[in-house]
C-alpha cells in the first residue's frame, strides 16, 4: 500500500510514476487523434486533395479521374476520357477494364451507354460510338463498392495505352 502524507489525502504524491505513464498515453492519444485529423483534412477519409486519382495526362490518348478512398456499399465513379487520336475510322472507341476489378464492384451505369461489350480473358471490352473531335469523349461509371480494403484494378484501350489503379475502400 502506498504512504500517504497528512497534506496529501489523495496519494497522488507517492504514485508519480503511474501519473507519468498515465501522461505518456494521453501524449500517444493526442498525436493520434492530430494525426487522424490531418488525414481527414488532407481527403483519406473523403473529399480533399488526395482523395482523387488521375491516369494519364491532356495530352494522351486515355485519362481516367478515378477515387482512391472509397466506403462499402457506397456510390463511386470512374470518368474516363478518350482522345481523338483513339477513335477508329469506324467512329468507336473500344475501352477495356480488368473483370477482377469489376466483380469487386457492381455498376449501376454507364454513359454513354456501350454499344456493345465483350469478353476478353480477363477484361471486359466495351465499344461506344464517338465522334472525332477537338474534345477528348467523356465516359463515365456509376457504380457501388462491394469490396473491403485494397482494390486493383487496369483499364485500357484496346492496341492502345492502359493503366493500372489502386483504391482503398473503408467499412
Amino acid at each position: 500500500m502506498a504512504k500517504t502524507n497528512d497534506s496529501d489525502t489523495l496519494g497522488l504524491a507517492d504514485n508519480l510514476s503511474f501519473q507519468r505513464r498515465t501522461w505518456e498515453v494521453q501524449r500517444v492519444g493526442w498525436i493520434i487523434m492530430v494525426l487522424i485529423s490531418i488525414a481527414a483534412l488532407l481527403g483519406v477519409f473523403g473529399k480533399g486533395p488526395f482523395s482523387n486519382g488521375r491516369l494519364g495526362d491532356d495530352a494522351s490518348p486515355l485519362r481516367a479521374d478515378y477515387e482512391r478512398f472509397l466506403r462499402l456499399n457506397a456510390p463511386a465513379q470512374l470518368t474516363v476520357y478518350v482522345g481523338g487520336s483513339a477513335i477508329r475510322p469506324d467512329s468507336t472507341v473500344e475501352l477495356w477494364i480488368d473483370r477482377s476489378w469489376l466483380s469487386r464492384m457492381e455498376i449501376n451505369g454507364i454513359t454513354p451507354e456501350p454499344d456493345k461489350t465483350r469478353v476478353l480473358g480477363d477484361r471486359l471490352a466495351y465499344t461506344f460510338r464517338a465522334q472525332p473531335g477537338p474534345k477528348p469523349v467523356r465516359i463515365t461509371f456509376e457504380m457501388d463498392n462491394r469490396a473491403l480494403w485494397r482494390i486493383g484494378g487496369e483499364l485500357g484501350l484496346t492496341n492502345g495505352p492502359s493503366y493500372s489503379f489502386s483504391q482503398f475502400a473503408y467499412p
